[in-house]
């Protein structure tokens, strides 16, 4: 399967799409743990506060 999707992959990125491909995918992943780290701060502000939170 893993060669399959290598294939697919290099049909579709060709070139320098592929960097770009994988530089974009990166800056999403480094702005999802962003969020996580942003949402995981405000939780623990909430709590130390005592704010009851929605579950």
């Amino acid at each position: 399967m893993r060669t399959v999707l290598n294939t697919v992959e290099w049909v579709i990125f060709r070139g320098d799409g592929l960097t770009v491909a994988r530089e974009n995918a990166w800056a999403a992943v480094q702005e999802d743990r962003a969020r996580a780290k942003v949402r995981a701060e405000a939780s623990t502000a909430l709590h130390d506060a005592n704010v009851p939170t929605l579950k």
